[in-house]
């Protein structure tokens, strides 16, 4: 048997292969791509289409809304307890209510205390929603619960700037 090599079909006689590489590419097979390049804008729009996700039985989604609303008839209470936690307590679990009694926003007294008790009775339902809404879309709860605690985290800075003394 003969050891020197004969060029096969995909080898130039003139070139060794590792000539013929890209030289980004060049001993990281790995990164030399052999894909089809992506379709086209028209057939990536008006081609196939997404498959639709299979439906998620109506149990699995409609217990946040169900506590939601349980934990918004007992907001008053809830406000109370969070009230007992300190100062933070209640600017972390109930920030649009107190969001929506401060006079930055222009309104009355009288409507800003009626707006306040809007707000804390339908902060929870409203999260409960939106958290259904999520599960309906078939993002994750560790994912969802996540938004609603940034949701949470924004409001109470904003509540934190606007306590602030300004500085001019």
């Amino acid at each position: 048997m003969n050891d020197s090599k004969a060029p096969t079909s995909r080898q130039s006689p003139t070139m060794p292969d590792d000539q013929r590489t890209i030289p980004i590419t060049k001993g990281r097979p790995h990164l030399a791509t052999k894909a089809q390049p992506p379709p086209s804008f028209f057939d990536r729009r008006f081609g196939e289409r997404r498959k639709p996700l299979p439906k998620v039985p109506w149990g699995n989604i409609v217990w946040p809304f169900a506590a939601g609303l349980c934990l918004g008839l007992l907001a008053p209470e809830v406000s109370r307890l969070a009230n007992a936690l300190g100062y933070w307590g209640e600017r972390f679990l109930f920030p649009f209510s107190l969001l929506a009694a401060r006079p930055e926003f222009g309104s009355s007294n009288s409507v800003a205390s009626v707006l306040s008790k809007i707000a804390l009775y339908l902060q929870f339902p409203l999260e409960g929603m939106l958290a259904m809404l999520n599960l309906r879309r078939h993002i994750p709860l560790r994912r969802t619960m996540s938004r609603l605690a940034l949701l949470h985290l924004a409001a109470a800075a904003m509540l934190w700037l606007l306590d602030r003394p300004h500085i001019r």
